[in-house]
């Protein structure tokens, strides 16, 4: 089935997203940690809260990795400044 090719391949590519966004994350709350150590795990959504802004942006047509991400963070109030968020030409 070529919709069951698709929807696979969209599975692989958000694994990858979120292995790759859990190593930033436990990068990040180290980092943390060396310069507080008093300082616990940083909790950036409430538990819940990042699969509903991703459903909401995909029921309001968003698609593909990069504009759900663009408008997650646009909803969190956060800048898009990281060089991988940006578009990249021919991605």
């Amino acid at each position: 089935m070529p919709g069951m090719k698709a929807l696979l391949k969209k599975r692989d590519e958000l694994r990858n997203t979120i292995t790759q966004a859990r190593a930033d994350l436990r990068t990040i709350e180290a980092a943390i940690r060396l310069i507080d150590p008093d300082t616990g795990p940083v909790r950036l959504f409430e538990r819940g809260k990042l699969k509903q802004m991703v459903c909401e942006a995909m029921r309001e047509g968003h698609e593909g990795n990069h504009a759900i991400a663009l408008e997650v963070i646009t909803r969190m109030g956060w800048e898009a400044t990281d060089e991988r968020v940006k578009d990249v030409p021919g991605a």
